[in-house]
């Protein structure tokens, strides 16, 4: 096998596991999430989760044995979500309205969260600046693409729980009269 072969093999199982941590993560914090909005929200990141990683273990096994992957990614980019993660957030969030209260747990568990989603978009964007193989780049960019709106998820996340009232009024852009 190729050195880039090689690298391509341990990028893949390092992210494996990343994945795998992930949903560990999102699922145990689901479990103990107090908090309705939150709950939707780990919920959704776990399935994420599941879903990269069940890509992965296939290119993983593809390229291990000397195969394309092309398929593999064509079915990933083939599954991107029907509807933005912004457009999701929104909806949670008017579900919930204005007055939820978020548990210091829930608040701590998105923000671990938060830093575990930059962690990935670091990992993906570097392996991404070390990938040759047009195939593995357009792999890590669609990761690239996931994790950062992940990060964008949790953020809007954080912004309405910490303040359901400015979330909204900043989402709702009043108009002030002067």
């Amino acid at each position: 096998m190729s050195d880039s072969s090689d690298r391509a093999l341990q990028m893949f199982q390092t992210a494996l596991k990343m994945e795998e941590k992930g949903h560990d993560f999102y699922t145990k914090a689901l479990e103990s999430c107090k908090n309705p909005a939150g709950v939707e929200i780990f919920r959704m990141l776990a399935q994420d989760e599941v879903h990269h990683t069940r890509i992965i273990k296939k290119i993983y096994d593809k390229v291990s044995g000397g195969a394309d992957y092309s398929e593999e990614l064509a079915e990933m980019e083939g599954q991107r979500r029907e509807e933005d993660l912004g457009a999701f957030f929104r909806k949670v969030a008017e579900r919930h309205g204005r007055d939820i209260h978020a548990d210091t747990s829930d608040l701590e568990a998105l923000a671990v969260g938060l830093d575990f989603e930059k962690k990935a978009v670091d990992f993906y964007s570097r392996s991404l600046a070390e990938a040759t193989d047009p195939t593995e780049r357009r792999f890590l960019e669609e990761m690239v693409a996931e994790e950062r709106t992940h990060v964008q998820l949790i953020s809007d996340t954080l912004a309405y729980l910490e303040n359901p009232a400015d979330w909204f009024e900043a989402m709702e852009k009043p108009l002030l009269d002067g």
